[in-house]
This record gives structure tokens, C-alpha cells and sequence, in this order.
């Protein structure tokens, strides 16, 4: 795959992130925590942080919907 796709790759995660209301400084929060500064430069490396990027906002999403409704419950 070319370094366009690995970086088109990204752009996809990146707005699907922002569609599902995330915005993008917490993307890019978590993209930056998965990347090593050599990552950085690598547009494979970059594609994948994407992509867990947008897991791990996805996860924090549903623990604290879990957290609101716990405390509800309290």
C-alpha cells in the first residue's frame, strides 16, 4: 500500500470520529498516546493510531455511560 492510502486510512478514522461527536483534539489526543516519536514519521504507524484511536474514544464513551448509570442506581 502507498503512503497516501496509509494517510487516507487515517482521514477515514478521523472522520468517523467526528461523526460519531467526538472532537478532534481528543482524537488526536489519543492518536499522539499510541504513536512513538519514530511512529510519527511512519504513515502505517499513523493509520493504526487512527484506528485505535477511535476504539479508545469509543471505549471511554460506554464507561461513562456505564459510570452515569451506576451512579443513578447509588
Amino acid at each position: 500500500m502507498s503512503k497516501e492510502t496509509y494517510l487516507d486510512l487515517y482521514d477515514q478514522w478521523k472522520s468517523k470520529a467526528l461523526s460519531a461527536g467526538f472532537r478532534f483534539k481528543q482524537f488526536q489526543f489519543h492518536v499522539n498516546r499510541f504513536l512513538t516519536e519514530e511512529g510519527k514519521q511512519c504513515p502505517e504507524s499513523i493509520a493504526i493510531a487512527a484506528k485505535m484511536a477511535f476504539r479508545a474514544l469509543e471505549e471511554e464513551r460506554i464507561v461513562e455511560s456505564q459510570l452515569q448509570s451506576v451512579m443513578w442506581i447509588s
